[in-house]
Parts: structure tokens; C-alpha cells; sequence
């Protein structure tokens, strides 16, 4: 039995959108909804849904393929980050506590005469 036959029954019932208890009509009292369209489209709706082939596998499978792909560039970048932050700065010689350089220190380059 469908719904549209199943609200042609005697005595009150629910609208299907608001719920407002009412007598048997044509058209809700209170939102104004017809029930013959809503009941129509309700069954088109259920019809498509029955025949709509679920999403392929591969979907599914692809999404989860681009998550890990994403994670291993965020890693990556991550690394480089962490490399040109705190590795690569102790590589570089700096000034000694004196402040003099080492090619000061070696005498190269214009020192004291």
C-alpha cells in the first residue's frame, strides 16, 4: 500500500510536514501542504533512490588514496621545516664570543696594521 492510499483513510491524521492533527483533507490547515504532490514525490524520490547504483568501490578507494598522499607531502614539508630551522643553522660557522670573525682571526682581509 502506498502512502498516498494510506491517507485515504477515515478520521484524523498527522500532516506529514508539520505534524498538525487534522481531519482528512486535500490540503494541510496549518503549513498549506498538498498531499497528493508530497505523497507523489515522496514515491519518485524512493523510486530513484531503489534504482541509483551505489558508489563504486574505486570512489571510496581514491578518496582514501589523496588523504594519504596529502599526508605524506604535509610530512615532507614538516621535515624541511624542522631541517632549515634547527639543523642547518648549527652548520653555519658564526662569530666567536669576541666578536671577531674567523677570517679576522687568520688575518685576512684588511686587520690591523
Amino acid at each position: 500500500m502506498s502512502p498516498l492510499e494510506t491517507t485515504r483513510t477515515e478520521g484524523p491524521f498527522s500532516c506529514p510536514k508539520c505534524r498538525a492533527e487534522q481531519e482528512q483533507s486535500d490540503q494541510c490547515i496549518k503549513c498549506g501542504l498538498i498531499f497528493e504532490r508530497y505523497y507523489r514525490l515522496e514515491e519518485e524520490r524512493a523510486a530513484r533512490t531503489a534504482t541509483q547504483p551505489s558508489s563504486p568501490p574505486d570512489a571510496k578507494q581514491s578518496t582514501s588514496t589523496r588523504s594519504i598522499a596529502t599526508l605524506i607531502i604535509l610530512l615532507l614539508v614538516l621535515c624541511v621545516i624542522i631541517y632549515m630551522r634547527f639543523i642547518r643553522t648549527t652548520d653555519v660557522p658564526s662569530e666567536n664570543v669576541s666578536g671577531d670573525t674567523l677570517a679576522e682571526k687568520a688575518g685576512v682581509g684588511g686587520g690591523e696594521t
